[in-house]
């Protein structure tokens, strides 16, 4: 069974964590300004929870200038180099920042929905897995283990991307893809149908 450490990277604000191993569950969290802090806490929680699967979210806006980017640049970094330190991480994976945001923003708008997974509106309230008060970065932490768990545990929770927009429900196939009237497929041996001759 996998051991999989979920992360919402921060190099110089909050990191997000969530730990699933079976049904054993972890949430945690670390706030601060040093990306080397941030990476000593995620390796600190690789040597507990022993995992063999590493999710990170990942950013590919290097547009934006500052040492806010610098500093995830470097953590980025330095959990790709986590599998040389810790020979039991089979793989690291990542899932890339507007999928993880764009679901969220699904789900406070109530257009998607996860048993489980709530939000309450008020003071003191918020997100909550299974009862739980989690944080806005451990609930990404858990966005970005379901987005990519993908073929390593718990399948019936897994949704298919679409392979053009990496959306869910999106209509790609009738905007971007030629379909046959007849059958609705790509690429059909549907024989088309004879156009009627006009007498006038």
């Amino acid at each position: 069974m996998n051991r999989i450490l979920s992360i919402d990277p921060s190099g110089t604000g909050t990191t997000g964590i969530y730990f699933r191993n079976g049904k054993q569950e972890r949430f945690n969290h670390y706030q601060g300004k040093e990306w080397q802090k941030h990476y000593d806490f995620i390796a600190s929680l690789v040597k507990v929870y022993r995992p063999n699967i590493l999710l990170y979210e990942h950013t590919n806006f290097i547009s934006l200038r500052g040492k806010d980017m610098t500093a995830l640049l470097k953590l980025f970094g330095g959990i790709e180099c986590l599998k040389h330190v810790f020979p039991r991480i089979e793989e690291i994976r990542t899932v890339p920042v507007n999928q993880v945001k764009s679901l969220k923003d699904k789900l406070l708008k109530g257009i998607r929905k996860i048993d489980g997974l709530e939000f309450a509106k008020g003071r003191g309230k918020g997100w909550s897995w299974k009862g739980q008060k989690i944080s806005p970065h451990e609930l990404d932490a858990w966005l970005v283990y379901f987005l990519g768990k993908k073929d390593l545990e718990d399948t019936e929770w897994y949704e298919p991307h679409c392979e053009y927009c990496n959306e869910f429900n999106c209509v790609c196939p009738t905007i971007c893809r030629e379909l046959c009237e007849n059958c609705g497929e790509e690429q059909c041996f549907c024989e088309p149908e004879p156009e009627e001759e006009d007498h006038d």
